[in-house]
């Protein structure tokens, strides 16, 4: 990490500077947001107002309704979440608290975004509000005023029941009415409902999957209200809005938000009007989407063309044009205090807490500096023509430049910038030699080294504690470990890094998971595109139960980083668990998703990418660059350098969750896989399952043992090895009752119907029942009454046959 305390350039470059913001200041005095020359030259006070509605997650989403089905989506709440975020930076407009409602996901009820939008009737008609909705849409067939059966379209909003959608969504009708009574006579509308993944309704019932439709019939009512406002809808008639992982967006917002940052003005006149993101948005989406979606877009008069909605920011005037192509700097500060940023020697001023800039600057290589009180970084910022080049100011751990195991994301580069004092050199050798004790799993010995150079540096040094904590983790000593993690948050209290580790330390040492779910959401909240804090939040709400916010959370994980082999690994258990005759929407359309084979594909991912972990840990160690400085290595190269990835018990639960996804795949097959196939995956399984064993029996924690032991036995049994089913059932349910885990009981009533089905295959009906019967007292508050009633018939057709077997002896 660079470190520059001279000053940040000569003084006739910061002479320079200042005519030139000078300019740009007084360009944006003229140009704001919302306002018009007319209202400059009047010198009208122009306040902007904002609802920002996106829902990914729905209250019945993925779940089949008496035959309808919401699907839940990926991008819709980080669309309006980053929108958002622009409109309260400068270039956005600054839009107030008071003034801007974000809903997202539960929040976006259909009371709650009712409310949002009647509150924009509050405007006066020289204000200037935006509107964007991201959601399903559906068509709804009742009867009118008239008495006739007519199709209206609605949006599909988070507590929507797809049964009775006239009463649960709202109208569009609605929709159109609140825009057509807000006093303001400005605006921007944008709508987004035409997902692929989308709404099937009944045949049976009123409703039409059609959610184009819906979106089109919108944008044609409003532009019959005569006001200064621009429309965007996401896609064409018979198109869907179409997501992808890699830019973090639907691709609709993404491009919607490179117009606004700067990209769209393309006359370098300092703003963006709606002309301008209109043109923009139907020349890039296409492009983006292989000409598969073309937004469509309407104005109701035709001044709303001009109407500024961003203003564009340029260190430099003049120097953008077809001749020198510019991009743009984007610049985030989550939560560092007192930042202030610098571009190829021009002050750019300075950077809030929670605050985003963003800068249009000619295309290549940029000097950017961030500098916190004596503390500068100095970064070299390739800017692309026409794109976003993103960076994130961070006090955390580690940055983008240092040692990696796995590749970080590349949507942006994360630049540490903190002014802890440096280390003592007595401090940092003692600490070195920890980390070399701490790579070859001597992890008593580096708690020792790392103590002593705690001790060394006065008792305050980040980087020990959290490595101390992840040696305290390997030896099994949870509350250890919380106390050293909780001790480098106090020094370092911006580091989400070590928040996160925290937060997984707290979990695996029995603390209130309700306190940890929320630390983690809020780590999430702030740092997004934060792989890890993803991944700890989905195992977190995995054993809580909520499988379907815990899948969320691990896809958001491998939408930001494909290659992050704990999220398949997880993802893979969670999937083994879902109904496996669950169904998918497209296009208004259930097909089977197919969830074991998905669970089997991200499992083997899990495996692939683990080794390809090993090997690169035992290249970095056989080389120089771990033995000179452990300052270089990042937050990954800690996490799967210690005892939980790149060690036996890695290994051991990366065999044993692909052994198990394989035989989950022959045990829930219903009928599709002949009896080769079958013996196929069951041959799959064996080696995988017999390597997690021998890795697990020698560990002194004995969870890892009894899960295989189970998946061993289903294994055993669905191969016609009821002897051994039974035996390897049996010790693992006597392990797991001495371990009185109430975290243990569905894998209790697993091995307790295991040796029922064994039981039952060697007619010993007795043993059978009394098996079903206890796991039944375990989990019968948990299933749902058909599923109860199945289980129930099974018992009393078991009890049955024991009670002839006795007869009959």
């Amino acid at each position: 990490m660079n470190r520059i305390t001279t000053a940040l350039s000569a003084i006739f470059c910061l002479t320079f500077a200042v005519t030139s913001f000078a300019q740009t200041r007084d360009r944006q005095m003229v140009v704001k947001v919302g306002t018009t020359k007319e209202d400059v030259a009047a010198k009208r006070e122009v306040n902007l107002h904002a609802v920002l509605i996106g829902i990914s997650k729905y209250k019945f989403g993925d779940q089949n309704i008496d035959g309808n089905q919401i699907s839940n989506l990926k991008s819709p709440s980080d669309d309006a979440t980053e929108i958002y975020k622009f409109l309260k930076s400068p270039e956005g407009g600054s839009f107030p608290d008071a003034n801007i409602t974000l809903l997202t996901d539960d929040q976006a009820t259909k009371s709650g975004v009712e409310a949002a939008l009647n509150k924009l009737k509050q405007t006066k008609p020289e204000d200037y509000f935006v509107i964007f909705i991201a959601a399903h849409g559906v068509i709804w067939q009742e009867k009118g005023a008239s008495g006739k059966t007519e199709e209206y379209p609605y949006f599909v909003l988070y507590d929507t029941d797809p049964r009775d959608v006239a009463k649960t969504a709202m109208r569009m009708e609605f929709f159109k009415k609140t825009v057509q009574a807000v006093p303001a006579r400005k605006g921007l509308v944008m709508s987004d409902t035409c997902h692929s993944a989308g709404v099937m309704l009944d045949s049976g019932s009123r409703g039409l999957a059609v959610t184009q439709r819906a979106q089109n019939q919108l944008l044609a009512s409003l532009q019959e209200i005569p006001r200064g406002v621009g429309y965007l809808s996401a896609a064409d008639q018979n198109e869907s809005s179409l997501e992808k992982d890699e830019l973090g967006h639907g691709v609709f917002t993404y491009c919607l938000l490179e117009a606004v940052r700067g990209n769209a003005d393309t006359d370098a006149d300092g703003k963006v009007t709606f002309e301008e993101l209109k043109n923009y948005v139907r020349d890039e989406v296409p492009k983006l989407t292989n000409n598969k979606q073309h937004p469509q877009y309407a104005t109701s008069m035709l001044s709303a063309n001009q109407i500024p909605l961003s203003v564009v920011t340029y260190p430099e005037l003049g120097k953008c044009s077809s001749a020198t192509p510019c991009g743009i700097l984007k610049i985030s500060n989550p939560e560092v205090d007192g930042v202030t940023v610098s571009i190829d020697g021009i002050p750019f001023g300075s950077l809030n807490n929670g605050g985003q800039r963003t800068i249009r600057v000619p295309a290549g290589s940029r000097r950017l500096v961030l500098s916190k009180g004596s503390v500068n970084q100095t970064q070299q910022a390739n800017v692309e023509a026409n794109k976003t080049t993103s960076y994130e100011i961070n006090a955390a751990f580690s940055s983008s430049e240092q040692v990696v195991i796995i590749d970080p994301p590349k949507q942006q580069t994360v630049i540490n910038l903190d002014d802890e004092a440096k280390p003592k050199k007595d401090a940092e050798s003692v600490f070195q030699n920890g980390v070399d004790q701490f790579n070859k799993q001597r992890f008593q010995d580096a708690i020792d080294s790392f103590n002593k150079a705690i001790a060394a540096n006065g008792g305050a040094y980040h980087q020990a504690y959290v490595y101390r904590g992840r040696a305290e983790q390997s030896l099994g000593r949870k509350q250890d470990a919380i106390k050293s993690f909780d001790e480098a948050v106090k020094l370092r209290p911006t580091d989400y890094q070590t928040k996160t580790l925290l937060a997984e330390a707290r979990f695996n040492g029995g603390g209130n998971t309700e306190s940890v779910v929320k630390d983690l959401r809020e780590i999430t909240r702030r740092y997004p595109r934060y792989d890890y804090a993803w991944v700890v939040l989905g195992d977190v709400l995995f054993v809580r139960g909520e499988r379907a916010e815990a899948e969320r959370s691990l896809r958001k994980a491998l939408a930001i980083n494909p290659k992050f082999p704990p999220a398949h690994m997880i993802l893979a258990n969670i999937l083994m668990y879902k109904n496996p005759q669950a169904k998918l929407i497209e296009n208004g359309a259930a097909k089977d998703a197919q969830t074991l084979a998905e669970a089997v594909s991200h499992a083997e991912q899990a495996y692939d990418l683990f080794n390809k972990v090993a090997d690169k840990m035992r290249s970095i160690k056989s080389g120089t660059t771990y033995k000179k400085t452990a300052q270089f290595f990042s937050i990954n190269y800690l996490l799967f350098g210690g005892a939980r990835y790149a060690d036996e018990a890695a290994l051991a639960e990366t065999h044993y969750i692909l052994g198990k996804a394989y035989t989950r795949l022959v045990g829930f097959d219903d009928g599709r896989m002949d009896d080769a196939e079958r013996a196929k995956n069951l041959g799959k399984a064996e080696p995988h399952i017999q390597e997690a064993l021998k890795l697990a029996r020698p560990m002194p924690e004995k969870l890892r043992l009894v899960v295989t032991l189970a998946t061993s036995a289903d294994h055993a049994f669905l191969k016609g090895d009821s002897a051994r089913a039974k035996k390897e059932a049996t010790e693992a349910l006597k392990m797991a009752d001495a371990m009185n885990n109430v975290e243990l009981t569905e894998i209790k009533f697993d091995l307790h119907l295991n040796l029922y089905q064994s039981h039952e295959t060697d007619q010993e009906y007795a043993k059978a029942a009394d098996h079903l019967k206890t796991g039944l007292a375990l989990v019968s508050s948990r299933l749902d009454p058909d599923e109860l009633m199945r289980f129930k018939d099974m018992l009393r057709d078991c009890e049955e046959k024991a009670h002839a077997n006795k007869k009959r002896k």
